[in-house]
């Protein structure tokens, strides 16, 4: 940790191109936070995360305050009970899965079953739907059969966004031109 290093909870590190605010203080965090207008983002250096197009974490100032008020009605508390309550679902899942299969106390695919799990727990609290509801992403290639009774072949919801996870650190290096 940067904060052990210097021996202090709040630091500044100047640059040449910009000066960056370190803290680790509660108090401090709090305040930063509630003054959205005095501090601003490194919009440039998170612009990174528009893969798809703008976010709310890598805008600032007017387009920032616009994104939140179209996606701050999702951010609510039963939106974070129902994250809260499949998490825990899917980690005890998970837990007794690693506990029946793992060796010696190793853990044999984390990376693969976090990513799993995360995606169990986005199906569910996004689109109110378990991943065998969605298609079996052990399955690629498979035709998918959709509640509607509609027929798919090609990649299930679950297979795309695995795929997409798996390839995440790609996405992010590439530029744009080289995605289309």
């Amino acid at each position: 940790m940067p904060f052990e290093e210097v021996g202090a909870d709040t630091f500044l590190a100047v640059a040449p191109s910009h000066n960056s605010l370190w803290t680790c203080e509660p108090e401090a965090v709090l305040q930063i936070s509630r003054s959205k207008d005095e501090f601003s983002k490194p919009a440039k250096a998170l612009s990174v995360l528009n893969v798809y197009g703008p976010t709310v974490t890598a805008t600032d100032g007017e387009e920032s305050r616009l994104y939140r008020r179209i996606v701050g009605p999702s951010f609510n508390d039963k939106t974070h009970a129902a994250v809260w309550n499949s998490s825990i679902k899917q980690v005890e899942r998970l837990l007794g899965l690693w506990e029946k299969n793992g060796k010696d106390d190793l853990v044999p695919r984390l990376g693969e079953d976090a990513a799993r799990m995360t995606l169990y727990i986005m199906s569910k609290v996004c689109f109110g739907k378990t991943m065998s509801q969605m298609g079996d992403m052990n399955s690629p290639g498979k035709e998918v059969l959709y509640e509607q009774g509609q027929k798919y072949n090609g990649l299930a919801y679950s297979q795309a966004l695995s795929e997409m996870l798996e390839n995440i650190l790609t996405i992010f290096l590439l530029p744009t031109a080289l995605l289309s």
